[in-house]
């Protein structure tokens, strides 16, 4: 019966987003006339195309976010708000000059050898921090309970 399910799933999520892979040629800017309401609608246009939301670049940014988040007191929204715009002007910049293939490929490096070497060096750090604080305060960690002869008062 789960093979079933997930067989309906999988049928439901490609007909979902096979429309979205479909459209690998990019978005058309159509040769308007350059005139009044024709130079507008162009305009126009074209600020929708380049206003899109780049899901490539999500993990970058919240990667992004958690290390600035480290090193200041500002409120995370606030930080990856201004990653995000930064992120996206620079994506825009480079679709105008041709290389936002080559974006996307670097952001998406950039970020798995971020969360790579981060958990390398970040986890074992917060690891030990966080049994320390455990056995301080005679919190259970994975079951275990220190007997109440141990409970320093």
């Amino acid at each position: 019966m789960r093979v079933l399910i997930s067989l309906i799933l999988l049928v439901g999520l490609l007909l979902v987003t096979g429309q979205v892979l479909a459209q690998d040629g990019g978005v058309l800017v159509p040769n308007l006339p350059t005139d009044g309401v024709e130079e507008m609608a162009l305009r126009l246009f074209t600020l929708i195309v380049d206003a899109t939301y780049l899901p490539f670049a999500a993990g970058f940014v919240a990667l992004l976010t958690a290390i600035t988040k480290r090193f200041s007191p500002t409120d995370a929204n606030v930080i990856a708000l201004l990653w995000t715009v930064i992120v996206w002007a620079g994506y825009v910049a480079a679709q105008r000059a041709g290389y936002a293939l080559q974006f996307e490929t670097m952001t998406e490096a950039m970020t798995t050898l971020g969360s790579v070497v981060l958990g390398v060096t970040i986890t074992p750090v917060v690891a030990g921090r966080l049994y320390s604080f455990a056995r301080e305060n005679n919190v259970a960690v994975v079951g275990y309970s220190r007997p109440t002869a141990e409970i320093k008062n």
